[in-house]
């Protein structure tokens, strides 16, 4: 059965589906099992009410798998860490609830496959980047489009303002400073080679640049200036990330390396080594922790303030993984695979490994 396709209604369908299946027990059971002495009745709706139980077990309170038609391009958590959104090679972006782990609606409207997705940080809007050349910004509430921004390339990645009001994007060397609420661009900055990774401050207020010209760009938002950098790596910087006291900036390169860079003067605070080509880095809402996942699927959890490894993993689906994300509260693991799979690691089963 194709679960994507019941969206918002699917615990409805469920329910109503276990429901009758269990009807339809106890009326067999009535019909041809039904006995004439008072005990055997009691077995036989014993037998008749665990069925129900099962069938309820099965089909109510276990959800489908989270998965979409195709490979899972992008991974994006809101700020609270209740809903993730996915982008597709399937033109689409699903909206899932994360505590129940089940999809809350599509978003459908792209004609080429959505490459990345970005929340703004008040929750109310989602940015999502195409294949088709445009960004489209929704209403996290509504699942409607809001607005739609039209590029010349394919947009490699999002970043979105916390009140959804600018918006940043990527288009090879490019990046591209847009006013979203009047559909114009504003800025347009560049690095010498493909943009691979862009990073918002807390505040809106400065935007990084990851390149593969092996440099970080920190660039004033509102002007378009840079005020930080380039810094430097020995190949590409695939990862950034913000500290939410705004304290620090986290690059992840090519080179298998960490950079911790004090924001303002941006002097290396440290350089962790994580012994495979970085994907993904995120500090945890304390700035207490900083989580980084490398391509070989190796995991390691970093502890403020000397930044020693605190311990390591190897996570799943590692062999099928096309992209990572962390969620801000630091407690799961999101994982989407080649073939449309969404799988979500509770951090804490980690707790005791090292």
């Amino acid at each position: 059965m194709n679960w994507q396709g019941l969206g918002q209604w699917q615990e409805w369908v469920l329910a109503i589906g276990g429901s009758l299946a269990a009807a339809l027990i106890g009326w067999f059971c009535k019909r041809f099992f039904w006995p004439k002495q008072k005990s055997q009745k009691l077995v036989v709706t014993f037998c008749a009410f665990s069925a129900a139980l099962v069938i309820g077990r099965v089909y109510v309170v276990n959800p489908p798998p989270m998965h979409q038609e195709d490979k899972i391009n992008n991974l994006a958590f809101n700020s609270s860490s209740h809903l993730l959104a996915s982008a597709s090679e399937d033109k689409t972006v699903v909206l899932w609830d994360v505590a129940k782990q089940r999809k809350i609606r599509t978003l459908a409207g792209h004609i080429g496959a959505v490459t990345c997705v970005a929340f703004s940080s008040n929750g109310l809007w989602l940015a999502s980047g195409s294949a088709d050349n445009t960004i489209k910004v929704w209403s996290v509430e509504t699942g409607h489009p809001a607005y739609t921004l039209n590029d010349s390339k394919v947009i490699e990645a999002v970043a979105l303002s916390p009140d959804g009001c600018w918006l940043a994007s990527t288009t090879d060397e490019s990046i591209k400073l847009w006013d979203v609420t009047t559909s114009r661009v504003a800025h347009v900055v560049w690095h010498n080679d493909i943009v691979e990774a862009l990073a918002l401050s807390a505040d809106g207020r400065l935007l990084a640049s990851g390149s593969a010209d092996k440099t970080v760009k920190v660039w004033n938002v509102e002007t378009g200036q840079l005020v930080g950098g380039p810094l430097h790596h020995d190949d590409e910087v695939e990862a950034l990330a913000f500290s939410l006291d705004g304290r620090l900036l986290a690059s992840g390169s090519f080179d298998k390396t960490i950079k911790l860079w004090q924001v303002g003067t941006w002097r290396i605070v440290n350089t962790l080594w994580h012994q495979a080509r970085l994907s993904t880095v995120a500090f945890n809402l304390e700035g207490t922790e900083l989580l980084s996942v490398g391509e070989n699927g190796g995991v390691k959890l970093w502890e403020a303030p000397t930044w020693r490894e605190l311990r390591g993993w190897i996570a799943n689906e590692r062999n099928t993984a096309s992209t990572w994300a962390f969620s801000p509260d630091g407690l799961t693991l999101a994982t989407g695979t080649t073939d449309g799979a969404i799988k979500l690691q509770p951090l804490r089963e980690f707790n005791t490994r090292q």
